[in-house]
């Protein structure tokens, strides 16, 4: 089949050479191109959407002898179908017929619109309640070879909802990627070129861009635009952007052209720009925030099982949006996290008064997104009739959020006092639309009564013909006084007089004949053919009437789209502290203590996920931290412990108190936080080329580069990854310098029990381990953190958990108890369990006693590499097999 490259462009007929010429403008977005009853997409696009959307792949002119691939989709369903495609992170650019198809000439299409994975607001179809964020990079001045020394960075970023961009200047590579890997960007707009420069993906700073921001589409555009100026935009008159330095400047009409151009011929308002100050918030870096699983689950990468799953209580898309940003970037100013801490308390002590607004808010629709539809001059009048019934029912709220107010300084008390609610802007939405508004403006039926006379004729003529023709044909009997006669109509004559022959004397001079048949003749007048004409014109002229008045509408309602945006963000608050309150009214959660010192304490606190899942199994556990005293945890025991799980709890119940919600604990006292690092399991970057161990020491770089005083750092199993020799002085070196130099709150889990006498060194080190009870020679774990060191790792007792049959479990507790009695130590050789070989030639060659202690020494590091928390019900099977198999011979022998 054809591809593009591959068909010359003169032997193509009209819409193929126009879809073609879109193509070549926009080459990053699939084109669908409206034919009849479908969209179609041709060449690559249709190879890639059958591929996608699992569609039948066909061709255009199949006996051709290179047929140009093609795949369709019904323009009924076409919305689905945008949906599924952006969620696969492919754009979408939709080219619809504007002229009717008469057989002669080419059709007229036109670009219709642009949906992009960060920009869907073109798109009649709401799914992503979660919100997507697109940003954009500029470079003052760069190195050919090396894009990181870049003299000054800027980054500018939105919710294209809100229409507000947010600016980030003079950051150096560290805190650009930092700043991404928070952000989790949908897109990144970059410059295609800067001083003649051209940027592409061979710089290494991109790569690294990509790799924070897992799934982002990077994009290259021209900065077309003069200071100030550009050819959508007086730049200068948006609040803030005279503030900015040329560089934010750039970075700031970067994002907002490309917003324009996926617009299409709308385009967005944008209210502001605005600097992000990095204190007002805790950073939390890409590592971490997939370690905690704050947005998605490692397992499945879906959103159940995440912090934010179980959080998400909220009923407006907009609070489901803000919840997002509240995980991923929690506040760290103690006034903030007060006032919305002061919030949830007032809802817990009104429940009634919650249960109203949660009303309320279940009949809101997503003003933000439909305010943005309106300046894009895309809204259609059944999303004017939500803004009516979401305003009418914001009033209800209103009244309502008055009731819950306790004096407090908090959200319910400046909600009160500060919202602006648009009055004018319901009256005129109360009085114009219609009470069920249809969704499309072809489909009529759009204003109120009242709203405009003449639209009521049409109307009433429409609705009321057939009663308008009875009452024309009772006239006409009256004055005539012939009682037969009738009024109908066919689709070849319209309506007409129907008159039988034995009354013809009677019919009036002023019917006109119009035909005759056996038994009748039939007649019209000037009055029938006029309301004849106004029924059937009636639609028609309706349909132009309400899409002149409909134009008019929007430009009437235009001007509150601010004021729609900034109310329902108000609201959007409410309804995540509302959330907050279901929590912790449901699981008995605890109103956090939040100051500005360097503590960290929490008793009987609970993982929230893992306690949900066990439904009120889980063991409780408590922890006490501070910079002056006891700022470190040295925390031993077995991988089945539960040491990983106590990790990631203290991670998330720290986020937890700084987003405002009330603590899975029965108390929590925490200092502020304002960066977290979770470096918990290990794992290698297939995609990078980089090992487990590489990943773990870059992840170490990245902590005792970033970590402050008032950093929490949360580490396991540090240094596994090589020797045990090279592990454990790089874990040691490194846990001495947080210790020391960053004296950050950590927890540090590890198998390395030297690292324990670290308490003797330094009086900030403590030492806790993993609760473990011997009952009846069975050992179980309490999973309780205890003070003190643990006995040993209880490696026997997990792989006999694991199911490793008794007579591996038995061997390996023999070697354990010959190795540790010969005082076996320092880095011996590993050979592998495979190298069976290798093996048995150095057995038959060794004396008996060494060959005792090689066989022994294998075994031992043989178990040692097997890496339990990572390997397969499969292969451990495989791999206990071989070693039993081993073991076997090494007896038979």
């Amino acid at each position: 089949m054809n591809s593009v490259a591959e068909t010359p462009k003169k032997k193509l007929p009209p819409m193929l050479q126009q879809y073609l010429d879109y193509k070549k403008e926009h080459p990053e977005h699939l084109f669908l191109i409206q034919v009849g009853d479908f969209y179609e997409a041709f060449f690559e696009d249709a190879v890639l959407i059958s591929n996608t959307l699992n569609l039948t792949l066909t061709s255009r002119d199949k006996n051709s002898e290179n047929p140009i691939p093609m795949a369709g989709v019904p323009i009924g369903a076409i919305e689905g179908y945008i949906n599924r495609l952006v969620n696969e992170n492919i754009s979408v650019a939709l080219v619809s017929q504007v002229s009717v198809p008469t057989g002669k000439g080419a059709v007229d299409r036109e670009l219709d619109r642009i949906i992009t994975p960060a920009i869907r607001l073109l798109g009649n179809s709401s799914s992503d309640s979660q919100g997507a964020v697109v940003a954009s990079i500029y470079f003052s001045d760069i190195s050919i070879n090396d894009l990181s020394r870049a003299s000054e960075i800027s980054l500018a970023y939105c919710y294209p909802e809100t229409g507000k961009i947010i600016v980030l200047e003079d950051l150096d590579r560290e805190s650009l990627l930092l700043n991404l890997s928070q952000l989790m960007p949908a897109e990144v707009i970059l410059p295609k070129e800067i001083g003649g420069k051209k940027i592409d993906k061979r710089f290494s700073l991109l790569r690294e861009i990509e790799k924070v921001s897992r799934g982002v589409i990077l994009r290259f555009r021209n900065d077309n635009s003069c200071i100030g100026q550009s050819k959508q935009r007086d730049f200068v008159e948006i609040k803030g952007y005279s503030a900015l330095n040329n560089t934010t400047r750039s970075a700031g009409r970067l994002l907002v052209n490309y917003i324009d151009e996926v617009t299409v011929s709308s385009k967005i308002s944008i209210s502001s720009f605005s600097y992000r100050k990095d204190g007002n918030q805790m950073c939390i870096d890409a590592s971490t925030r997939e370690n905690l699983e704050l947005v998605k689950n490692q397992r499945t990468g879906s959103v159940k099982g995440s912090l934010f799953s179980f959080l998400d209580r909220c009923i407006l898309s907009g609070g489901k949006r803000l919840l997002k940003q509240w995980i991923l970037q929690p506040s760290a100013e103690l006034v903030e996290i007060e006032k919305r801490n002061s919030t949830v308390e007032d809802f817990l002590s009104n429940t009634v008064g919650k249960k109203q607004i949660q009303k309320s808010l279940s009949c809101i629709s997503d003003l933000e997104r439909i305010a943005s539809r309106i300046e894009l001059n895309v809204v259609g009048p059944k999303e004017l009739g939500l803004v009516r019934d979401s305003l009418l029912n914001i009033k209800q709220l209103i009244s309502f959020v008055k009731k819950c107010e306790t004096g407090n300084s908090n959200y319910i008390s400046n909600f009160c006092a500060d919202i602006e609610y648009p009055s004018l802007l319901l009256e005129l939405l109360v009085s114009s639309i219609s009470d069920e508004p249809p969704a499309l403006l072809k489909d009529g039926g759009i204003f109120a009564k009242g709203y405009n006379l003449e639209i009521d004729k049409y109307v009433e003529i429409r609705t009321d013909s057939s009663s308008m023709i009875s009452q024309m044909e009772d006239q006409e009997r009256k004055n005539t006084n012939i009682n037969s006669l009738k009024i109908k109509s066919n689709n070849v004559h319209g309506y007409f007089i129907e008159v039988t022959k034995a009354n013809i004397d009677k019919v009036p001079e002023r019917y006109i004949k119009k035909q005759s048949t056996v038994n009748y003749e039939r007649y019209y007048t000037p009055e029938l053919k006029a309301l004849e004409e106004d029924i059937r014109s009636a639609e028609s002229k309706q349909l132009m009437l309400e899409k002149e008045l409909y134009e008019e509408l929007k430009n009437k309602i235009f001007p509150f789209t601010s004021s729609l945006r900034e109310l329902y963000q108000e609201i959007s608050k409410l309804d995540v502290l509302i959330s907050f309150a279901e929590i912790a009214e449901s699981n008995g959660f605890t109103k956090p203590i939040i100051s500005e010192d360097c503590i960290l304490e929490i008793e009987e606190g609970k993982h929230p996920i893992i306690t949900e899942l066990l439904k009120g199994d889980f063991v409780p556990n408590s922890i006490s931290l501070n910079a002056d005293d006891e700022s470190c945890m040295i925390l031993t025991g077995p991988n089945m412990g539960g040491k990983s799980t106590y990790l990631r709890q203290v991670g998330l119940i720290s986020i937890i108190a700084q987003i405002g919600s009330y603590v899975p604990a029965t108390l929590c006292n925490i200092g502020i936080v304002d960066k977290i690092f979770a470096r918990i399991g290990a794992s290698d970057d297939l995609h990078e080329g980089d090992s487990t161990f590489m990943v773990e020491m870059r992840e170490a770089s990245q902590i005792i580069s970033s970590a402050t005083h008032k950093s929490l750092i949360l580490i396991d199993e540090l240094g596994r990854g090589t020797a045990t020799t090279d592990g454990m002085s790089l874990a040691r070196s490194i846990l001495e310098w947080i210790v020391t130099q960053t004296k950050s709150r950590t927890l540090f889990a590890t198998h390395f029990h030297s690292l324990t006498s670290l308490d003797s060194i330094y009086p900030q080190v403590v030492n806790y381990s993993v609760g473990v009870v011997d009952i009846e020679g069975e050992v179980v774990f309490t999973h309780e953190i205890c003070k003190g060191v643990a006995k040993n790792s209880y490696g026997i007792e997990v792989a006999k958990l694991a199911g490793l049959p008794n007579s591996i479990l038995e061997r390996a507790t023999e070697l354990v108890t010959t190795i540790t009695k010969e005082n076996l130590t320092g880095d011996v050789s590993q050979l592998s369990l495979f190298e069976k070989n290798k093996f048995e030639h150095t057995i038959k060659n060794e004396t008996k006693k060494d060959n005792k202690k090689k066989f022994l020494l294998e075994i031992e590091n043989s178990i040692k590499e097997i890496n339990i928390n990572r390997i397969t019900p499969i292969e451990a099977l495989n791999e206990l097999s071989l070693l039993q198999e081993q073991i076997n011979k090494n007896k038979d022998e």
